[in-house]
């Protein structure tokens, strides 16, 4: 037998207190992780703490990548103030881990932190004679480019690196006819 000496840290987006009363979650194990209750509010609640959050995320990014960190564009923070984070902190350490690990390395934009984004942000004349889809999966492609070479055509670093599994990298490397990186 080991002896261990540890504690439990528990984290929910659910009232697990209002769980227990419907009968939907353990009793006896709410009175065994409920010592100390920290409540913290979603994102889109602490707009204060949007900016240094982003900043201490593309310093981390940064670092995990081995690249210099990126200025911080002026629209990628009032951008990331707008947005309403629906998946929250993690949902930020996704855009920024990709925005550092795609960008261009110089400043990080509002385009690299929301590439995703639906206003008129690009012109017409850059979508002419191209379907949506063709236009994203093009962008995927090039996305699949950039992680492989910056992890040495490693799909699993690259598959990490864009936030995505093993399995969904390969699978998008056969459709876009990348051959082990190249």
């Amino acid at each position: 037998m080991r002896r261990f000496d540890g504690r439990l840290a528990c984290a929910t987006n659910k009232d697990l207190r209002k769980l227990v009363a419907e009968g939907l979650f353990r009793e006896d194990l709410w009175f065994r992780i409920n010592v100390v209750t920290c409540t913290l509010p979603p994102l889109r609640e602490r707009p204060d703490d949007i900016e240094p959050l982003l900043r201490g995320f593309v310093q981390s990014a940064s670092r995990k990548t081995g690249r210099r960190p990126p200025e911080i564009d002026r629209s990628a923070v009032g951008a990331a103030l707008d947005h309403g984070w629906p998946g929250n902190i993690r949902e930020m350490i996704n855009r920024v881990d990709r925005a550092v690990a795609l960008g261009d390395g110089s400043a990080l934009t509002d385009r690299d932190l929301f590439p995703d984004a639906t206003d008129n942000r690009t012109a017409p004349s850059d979508a002419a004679g191209e379907t949506l889809v063709a236009a994203r999966e093009a962008a995927e492609r090039k996305h699949i480019l950039a992680a492989l070479a910056q992890t040495g055509n490693s799909q699993k670093d690259a598959a990490e690196l864009l936030g995505i599994s093993r399995t969904t990298m390969w699978e998008k490397m056969r459709r876009y006819g990348i051959d082990g990186g190249g």
